[in-house]
């Protein structure tokens, strides 16, 4: 997955802070048959912490999750919604960014992202995992349940 190890290794030297805000961008509001049938990319996903911003990027040529770490967007007047009062991100709006897993489907793609969020660093009293995953060139949201 393109951006995970940098991901990884700013989680291990940069604070980002506490999650303020999420973004859904995507390149319209509206798309054609045409549009999810090309392999452009559609659709981001903004979080931006105190003192860093992550895009995920749901790779339209094949559904893999790309990294990025600006708001800059492929798109030059891009359709913004906010996440961040909405299932299942408002769960962990304002809490820290503890922990993260590349995830891969039974084809070998990595099309999903496990992010691990909690209160304070390593308190397993409040973790909340949310997964991210690719398809169709947009993003589906599960919080993940013990």
């Amino acid at each position: 997955m393109k951006g995970f190890g940098q991901l990884c290794d700013k989680m291990d030297e940069v604070e980002f802070g506490y999650l303020r805000r999420v973004l859904r961008v995507r390149k319209s509001d509206e798309f054609t048959g045409a549009d999810l049938l090309s392999s452009e990319d559609l659709e981001a996903i903004i979080l931006q912490f105190d003192h860093l911003t992550v895009q995920i990027v749901a790779k339209g040529l094949d559904d893999t999750v790309e990294l990025h770490f600006d708001q800059a967007t492929p798109w030059r007047d891009p359709a913004r919604h906010v996440l961040s009062d909405s299932a299942p991100w408002r769960s962990v709006v304002g809490m820290r960014l503890i922990g993260a897993w590349a995830m891969t489907n039974d084809r070998g793609y990595s099309d999903a992202l496990q992010l691990e969020f909690a209160e304070q660093e390593r308190s397993v009293a409040t973790d909340v995992r949310i997964q991210l995953e690719a398809a169709a060139s947009m993003f589906r949201f599960y919080r993940v349940i013990d």
